[in-house]
């Protein structure tokens, strides 16, 4: 059993393996190599074992393989599609850390874990299919993926490991399990396209800077009750497009309670409360006769905070109807709507409070 090496000059180089795999570091930093064919026996490919072939376009990776070794393809700029075969269980960490040219990964069945790093750098990366049978996705895996548009994490995840997906600056939607109880330390920091988020009811914790820097991001809906306020407020630091936070009163209520004046110079959000803690307190005189179309709606979910003020009482109270009529699409029940106003002056509220319902 060989692998069949394709080189730079036209030749063709043959290497033996070793008790049926690509031993650890086979191929180490050979810039030469620019496609690479495993025998159909082959059942792994070891450690680093092609580390640094900054030129490797193309490899065959045969339906025996099982395991893909630590910082396996690491460095392989060059590698623009790979397909890794359904029987594969394991992938090791920094497998494909580097690959610069790789756009799209399909995940096999049978693999359990995303480890550290696996996909670190990865920046041409589209689009990625994780399986369900994933429980893990380890601190970093798809680090600085700067393509990468969308994400599903599958049921089977409860935790979101650190810097995940930091600086996924191309990533616009993720679609979090119903499972999910943990959110570790900036997992989605700086991904400046993320436009709206939704945590599920049974996020019981989310570490600091989580969101920070998200600055796209203009809706975030929280499904439970179990986050700390303050924890929430910490979240959204440098969210600079942050326009609207739905969720329950108990964590929501408590999130305006420092004045604009003494945020004035901070880089947290300012929140103002403008919704209702269930449809039955609140039923605005000035609500009478309103009709909400589905553009104005779309205009309370695209609200600005940089150019829009809420000097105006008549202001307020259509925002307020507005955001009434969302919670109750939403069809969380007793639910507080907030809108975040980014440049909220004294001024604008008198005393420099929030509005109180």
């Amino acid at each position: 059993m060989e692998v069949v090496l394709r080189l730079k000059n036209r030749s063709v180089e043959r290497v033996p393996l070793v008790d049926g795999a690509v031993g650890s570091g086979a191929f180490f930093g050979r810039p030469d190599i620019i496609a690479a064919v495993l025998p159909r026996h082959a059942t792994a490919i070891g450690k680093d074992a092609f580390y640094g072939c900054s030129s490797l376009a193309s490899v065959t990776i045969r339906e025996g393989v099982t395991t893909i070794g630590w910082g396996a393809f690491q460095g392989c700029s060059s590698l623009a599609s790979v397909t890794i075969p359904e029987r594969v269980t394991s992938i090791g960490p920094l497998a494909f850390i580097g690959c610069w040219s790789l756009t799209e990964i399909t995940i096999p069945v049978g693999v359990t874990r995303i480890e550290p790093y696996t996909f670190q750098d990865c920046v041409s990366l589209v689009s990625v299919r994780i399986p369900e049978g994933v429980t893990t996705i380890g601190s970093c895996a798809f680090f600085s993926c700067r393509s990468l548009v969308s994400v599903r994490i599958p049921e089977g995840v409860t935790t979101i490991e650190d810097f995940t997906f930091l600086h996924c600056l191309s990533l616009v939607s993720v679609t979090f399990p119903a499972g999910l109880r943990r959110i570790f330390k900036g997992a989605f920091y700086g991904c400046s396209s993320l436009a709206s988020v939704t945590i599920p009811a049974g996020v019981s914790t989310i570490d600091d800077a989580v969101f920070e820097a998200c600055t796209g991001l203009r809706s975030v809906v929280v499904a439970g009750a179990s986050i700390d306020a303050d924890k929430l407020r910490e979240l959204f630091k440098k969210c600079t497009q942050l326009a609207l936070v739905v969720g329950p009163a108990e964590t929501i209520r408590d999130m305006p309670q420092k004045t604009p004046a003494k945020l004035r110079n901070s880089s947290l959000p300012r929140f103002l409360p403008l919704a209702v803690e269930s449809e039955e307190e609140w039923e605005p005189e000035s609500a009478v006769g309103m009709k909400l179309s589905p553009a104005a709606v779309g205009l309370v979910e695209r609200w600005n905070p940089q150019t829009h003020s809420l000097s105006s009482p008549n202001q307020v109270e259509w925002v307020k109807f507005a955001l009434l009529t969302l919670t109750r699409r939403m069809g969380l029940p007793h639910t507080v709507a907030v809108v975040v106003l980014q440049s909220l002056h004294r001024s604008e509220l008198g005393d420099g409070r929030a509005i109180e319902l």
